[in-house]
């Protein structure tokens, strides 16, 4: 956890860091942890790590880097998680999260897919998070959730709205 602290620490402001972290495998690292976390839950490990994939994103550099890498699609698996949470059979002490933090997560992977969709290179990332599978995320509208994290899901798809592609599908 102190170490999570640092690099949420050194990735707030520093371009630099953001970059050298990212090209290190941050990104991919950041993901992998959070498959073994419960993202319905809305731990603060998974919160932190969330935290600094904003502060990277808004990077140019990093970007490209999540573009060009399974960036986009990470981001888009990790946001159905955080909507539908771990199966029954991945999590036998699975049950409907409510409190305080139980749409943190997605809220804050929303954050992350806007910065970019709404970033100086918002057309090369909107068309890597469709191509991702980011439309597919319409099915959780019909689930049983919250008005706020609908109305989250809802302003990511009006920022991916301006992609050509999104209007083919």
């Amino acid at each position: 956890n102190e170490s999570l602290g640092l690099l949420l620490l050194i990735t707030a402001g520093n371009a630099d860091i953001q970059t050298i972290v990212t090209v290190q495998g941050f990104i991919e690292t950041i993901f992998s942890i959070l498959e073994d976390e419960d993202l319905t839950a809305g731990g603060k490990v998974a919160r932190d790590l969330l935290q600094c994939l904003i502060n990277v994103v808004g990077n140019a550099t990093c970007q490209k880097y999540l573009r060009e890498t399974n960036g986009a699609a990470s981001i888009v698996s990790a946001i159905s998680m955080a909507v539908t949470g771990k199966s029954e059979e991945e999590d036998d002490e699975y049950e409907k999260r409510e409190g305080e933090h139980r749409w943190s997560c997605l809220s804050m992977l929303v954050d992350a897919s806007l910065a970019l969709a709404q970033s100086d290179q918002a057309e090369a990332n909107r068309l890597a998070l469709v191509k991702a599978g980011a439309l597919e995320l319409l099915q959780h509208l019909a689930d049983p959730m919250a008005e706020v994290p609908q109305l989250r899901l809802v302003q990511l798809f009006e920022a991916l709205e301006p992609c050509p592609q999104a209007a083919e599908r």
